[in-house]
């Protein structure tokens, strides 16, 4: 049980230190996220009320806090790139990799015990550059 528990809180500790060095990051890059969203020939007052609405105008621990808070309850906000939930993104994605790479992952994961992988010249269709991997479990390479 003890062994247990240390695990949990490593990892607990680990996706936190993860998501705090992701966060310091993306608050170096230069520039203002609001500028960018609304284009140079931006009204000030627009501005205003986008950096208000995206927290922009909090101090950094407020505003990672007020997304941990969020992403702890499901909300990671809204794409800037594609404006749809992020949480919407990562379902499609997780949908797609899990029918056109299982195959892929499944001959990695028995790539340990010495499985002999035959990889297809195809392409899958949803994701670009991908290959499909076929794994023969029952041959073993030594």
């Amino acid at each position: 049980m003890k062994y247990y528990l240390k695990k949990i809180l490593g990892f607990i500790f680990t996706i936190l230190l993860v998501s705090i060095i992701t966060f310091v990051v993306f608050q170096i890059l230069p520039g203002d996220p609001a500028q960018i969203i609304l284009g140079v020939d931006a009204d000030p007052a627009q501005l205003e009320n986008l950096r208000a609405t995206m927290n922009l105008d909090k101090g950094y621990v407020e505003r990672y806090f007020i997304w941990l808070i969020n992403a702890l309850h499901g909300d990671l906000g809204v794409s800037y790139r594609y404006s749809r939930e992020v949480s919407d993104l990562i379902a499609e994605r997780r949908a797609t990799n899990r029918k056109c790479c299982f195959a892929d992952k499944a001959g990695c994961l028995h790539e340990r015990s010495r499985c002999f992988r035959i990889y297809s010249p195809q392409v899958c269709p949803h994701i670009a550059g991908s290959r499909i991997c076929l794994c023969i479990l029952p041959y073993q390479v030594f």
